[in-house]
């Protein structure tokens, strides 16, 4: 549950060498017995396999962690042990609140104070992140307990802070002085927490690329859960100790009917989950997910169930905090969910191993940990990436995605940029002809010399009469036009068209296209005609 750790290739404090090969690389692992909840703490080194890309790897060394309330000492660690990082017996949560009322039966709120005040070692340290702010990591738990009762006591004027600077249709403005006012004055009370900008740990770090095209960065973090678990994760990043990211959020993000929607609660697909989890696995942060509605299913606004939990936003959710070595919790109050993430998050065992491909290659590598053992469930992060400097994220990929996601989450049809869309079925080649016609005249297109030119996003998502996702297409096109052209575009608007393979019998195709400088976007739903 802890870190894959590569030690060996960080450079010394006092040598300056910075290394090219990897000479150990390390994966902490928790192991939990599914009957009692409780961390397994009995294994030996022969209890474990671990591979790496598919190759089996032989475990050159073996500690078992157990972390004990004492801001000194160490914990216990067994003999053999390889040396614990600097900070390793040192917890950190990072407790992320997403868009405001999380009140429900799940009890967020109450179980945040309740793992604040009792739970905590003596030598951890708690941040609070909600809107676009963070507090910086404290050992005050009634100060940190306070603030979360302020979250809690002030949902509905929270709310309207969020409905009111809610991304507007056309409008490029960042958030009022007044909204950011009061939402200051929640974060900070009248007690000693320092508050900072959540925005700025992404826009000022290095570690992000972005356009340098203006654009409402406090308000996209305002009004996005995914923005905030990346800008949590930059904190973390350069923190030292076990740490850990905990997201309560509602699972989905509109509370309206989501149809033809693929799975992921920020993302179009299973990629951008593992590329989530990649990102938190290189930060060495497990991701461990509250998902407050206190089921495992999507229901509409009748109250049926209608989506199984294997097409939904849920999904998302297990998945990364599976691959980040974090815990997710459907079901359980907060307090229980919190409780045993305390519990196993005390003990741990250390396996370090030589990789087969010892050179920075700069790719991801996938680490599996199976153990021998019977009716348990081993918490683990399930990859790093072999070079010594983390790639830059890139912030218009990740706003995109949250950008299409909301909108693929309605029926409603967004009209921000006009879309009509055609859609016949090809029985022969068993895809579906998509044919678009998307209106340019409020693209953001800039006159270089003699040709306008710009970039758009466009998903099309096919799905059949139970709502499955069964063909998917994601493309950035690049526009190039002269005058001419240009101007026949904003007349009749431009034309593409498209065959996408489907695995079923398509029945209804939707289609998102965003405009990232502009920060528009737009939506069309139709019906596939049959052959």
């Amino acid at each position: 549950m802890l870190a894959v750790g590569l030690w060996s290739i960080l450079p010394s404090a006092q040598t300056q060498v910075f290394r090219t090969r990897i000479d150990l690389a390390t994966v902490e692992v928790t192991v939990i017995d599914n009957r009692t909840g409780k961390p397994v703490t009995d294994l030996t080194a022969r209890d474990f396999t671990v591979a790496e890309n598919g190759a089996k790897q032989e475990i050159k060394t073996f500690a078992q962690q157990l972390l004990g309330a004492s801001s000194d000492e160490a914990g216990s660690v067994q003999p053999n042990a390889a040396p614990a990082p600097s900070g390793s017996q040192r917890r950190l949560f990072m407790l992320v609140f997403g868009r405001p009322r999380l009140e429900g039966p799940i009890r967020p709120y109450e179980g945040a104070q309740a793992f604040i005040r009792q739970r905590l070692l003596p030598q951890d340290m708690v941040s609070i992140m909600a809107f676009n702010r963070f507090t910086e990591f404290t050992a005050d738990r009634e100060a940190a307990a306070a603030l979360v009762g302020r979250l809690k006591r002030d949902q509905d004027q929270q709310y309207y802070y969020v409905r009111m600077d809610a991304p507007m249709r056309g409008v490029r403005r960042d958030i009022r002085e007044n909204i950011q006012a009061g939402i200051d004055s929640v974060m900070t009370g009248d007690g000693p927490l320092k508050v900072r900008s959540a925005t700025d740990l992404i826009l000022g770090s290095p570690a992000f690329t972005y356009s340098n095209t203006w654009r409402a960065w406090n308000q996209g973090v305002l009004n996005s859960d995914a923005l905030k678990v990346y800008a949590a994760i930059e904190h973390l990043r350069r923190m030292d100790g076990e740490k850990h990211l905990v997201l309560f959020t509602t699972g989905i993000t509109a509370p309206i009917v989501v149809r033809i929607r693929p799975p992921g609660l920020f993302h179009q697909d299973r990629n951008d989950d593992a590329r989530l989890a990649a990102r938190a696995n290189d930060a060495g942060v497990a991701l461990d997910i509250v998902n407050v509605t206190g089921v495992d299913f999507v229901f509409d606004r009748t109250g049926n169930k209608f989506i199984s939990p294997n097409t939904t936003p849920i999904q998302s959710l297990q998945v990364v905090a599976e691959l980040s070595g974090g815990m997710y919790s459907g079901t359980r109050v907060a307090e229980q969910a919190l409780g045993r993430l305390d519990d196993v998050s005390r003990t741990g065992y250390m396996l370090g191993y030589m990789p087969a491909n010892p050179e920075m290659d700069g790719k991801y590598r996938k680490v599996e940990v199976a153990v021998n053992r019977q009716g348990v469930t081993v918490l683990y992060r399930h990859g790093y990436t072999a070079r010594p400097d983390i790639e830059p994220a890139d912030l218009r990929e990740i706003t995109t995605n949250t950008r299409i996601s909301e909108a693929s989450a309605t029926d409603l049809r967004v009209i921000d940029i006009k879309v009509e869309v055609k859609a016949a079925a090809d029985a022969a080649a068993r895809a579906v002809r998509v044919e678009l016609q998307i209106d340019a005249s409020r693209l953001s297109l800039e006159k270089k010399g003699d040709r306008y030119t710009g970039e758009i996003d466009v998903v099309i998502l096919c799905g059949d009469s139970k709502q499955q996702v069964i063909g998917t297409l994601k493309q950035r096109m690049t526009l190039g036009m002269d005058e001419a052209h240009y101007e026949q575009a904003i007349a009749t608007g431009i034309p593409y068209t498209v065959s996408i393979p489907v695995t079923g019998e398509a029945t209804a195709v939707k289609v998102l296209v965003y405009d990232y400088a502009a920060d528009i976007i737009g939506s069309a739903l139709t019906t596939v005609k049959k052959p």
